[in-house]
């Protein structure tokens, strides 16, 4: 609310004891649309409806310092539907990257009204509120046409929509769906001799080896060792998450939030038409790969979630090149390919960055690459992690869903095979055997599990008796 806009001021307004707000535009009057959608967040949280106004309202300043910029150029006041198209499609650029912006509009509008320069999911977050208000502009106004054909409704309806055909977006359908996976990268993972391949193999358990695993232990000299706050960005993903390494390497920033400390991973092939995908050049979106991730949401653990959002607010500032084409957020760091996706690089340079960084603090090549992180992403999960009740390591469902395997059989091979907790538990029961100087047998130890399930048994049954 603190923040100062040039055309428009936002305002609290209280209606029949409601908080909400109001939008004066350049004129001092206030805007109908706006107010009209101030109206539909009234079941919204408090937060959350300052959030979507406060968005709204910066994008009314822009939009209309955009105007000017339009109309000098076509010396008109009315505006084209093309127009109209250009200011919102401007938008996301010119808070992001401002005069650096790829986008000529968004370029132009930010040496007059300087842009803030946020974060790309800030700016997807203002993106979504755009969004919705156009949306629900679009259905107040048809419901209001309706009313007053039916005779219901006397006044005139006195706005507009800035985009009447967001109300006729429509779903992407079963057979349309199936062209766009035939036709990708994805089509030949899904061919007849594949599927049968995969149908073999399905019941397979794969074979552990815990040299597979980063040792964690040396997790931060290797953080440091690496050359770029991109590179410490992306594996601090890969340790947090647990991630497969084409699932951070397509990771946009729409799908970080800086602010809960949350990352979502999203499948491209189900959002085919996201504008990160439609800069790629068809060769390029065949590179995009999904492994079918059971779900978005990850579970990130520490420290090394801190470690990730802290390099990343370096990278953002350091290194990042600001170019408004796509929401990559790991992207190519030299020329000529400087602002490309990262994941279009070829894998043995990607490669190379970790083999370098691991010999530097003398790792052998045991730990063979990124995805070896996720090896001991669910070794820890599943054998060392601390838990609220006092025992150690998630139970195997749980380690499924986090590491967003599709069936538990994946998640089977870290199970109780890791060979340092094997020996830790072999060697505590060993010191029983000798407890006190007296050996102790197999048929003691079955005694005694024996009375301690009796005894378990017991206390149930008095709490049973007690209820």
């Amino acid at each position: 609310m603190a923040r100062t806009r040039r055309h428009v001021s936002l305002i609290e307004s209280t209606s029949e004891n409601f908080h909400s707000f109001a939008l004066l535009g350049p004129t001092g009057a206030e805007l109908p649309s706006f107010a009209a959608f101030a109206k539909t967040l009234r079941s919204s949280p408090f937060n959350t409806r300052t959030k979507y106004c406060s968005s709204v309202a910066d994008f009314f300043d822009f939009y209309f310092e955009a105007v000017l910029h339009l109309t000098v150029e076509s010396e008109s006041v009315l505006l084209t539907k093309e127009q109209l198209v250009s200011i919102i499609t401007a938008w996301p650029s010119y808070l992001t990257d401002g005069e650096s912006s790829g986008d000529s509009l968004a370029a132009e509008v930010a040496k007059t009204l300087p842009s803030p320069r946020v974060l790309g999911s800030t700016a997807a977050n203002k993106q979504v509120a755009l969004s919705r208000f156009l949306r629900r502009s679009e259905r107040l106004r048809r419901q209001s046409e309706e009313f007053s054909t039916l005779g219901l409704l006397t006044l005139k309806v006195d706005y507009e929509p800035l985009l009447k055909e967001l109300g006729q977006l429509r779903a992407i359908g079963i057979s349309e769906r199936f062209q766009i996976l035939r036709t990708s990268m994805l089509g030949s993972l899904t061919s007849s001799q594949s599927t049968r391949e995969m149908a073999l193999t399905a019941n397979v358990v794969e074979n552990f080896d815990r040299n597979r695993a980063f040792p964690l232990n040396r997790f931060e000299e290797f953080v440091d060792a690496l050359p770029s706050y991109r590179d410490k960005s992306l594996y601090c993903l890969y340790a947090a998450s647990g991630c497969r390494s084409h699932e951070g390497l397509q990771l946009l920033w729409s799908d970080v939030d800086i602010i809960n400390g949350e990352i979502k991973l999203i499948s491209p092939f189900v959002r085919p038409n996201h504008s990160s995908y439609a800069a790629l050049t068809p060769l390029e979106r065949d590179l995009l790969a999904w492994k079918g991730r059971e779900t978005n949401d990850t579970f990130l653990i520490e420290p090394y979630l801190s470690m990730f959002f802290e390099n990343l607010e370096h990278y953002h500032r350091e290194e990042y090149y600001p170019h408004g084409r796509h929401q990559f957020v790991f992207q190519i760091a030299k020329r000529p390919s400087r602002g490309k996706p990262y994941f279009l690089t070829d894998t043995s340079t990607r490669q190379e960055v970790f083999d370098t960084a691991a010999k530097k603090i003398g790792l052998d090549k045991a730990a063979a690459g990124p995805h070896s992180l996720r090896h001991a992403y669910g070794t820890y999960l599943l054998n060392y992690m601390p838990l609220q009740n006092g025992g150690y390591g998630l139970p195997i469902g749980s380690v499924r869903v986090a590491m967003a395997h599709a069936s538990v059989k994946s998640t089977e091979k870290y199970a109780l095979l890791d060979k340092d907790l094997l020996s830790a538990q072999v060697q505590f029961a060993n010191l029983q055997v000798f407890h006190q100087g007296n050996v102790r047998g197999q048929l003691d130890f079955k005694i005694e599990a024996l009375a301690r399930q009796i005894t378990k048994l017991k206390g149930l049954q008095k709490d049973i008796s007690n209820g």
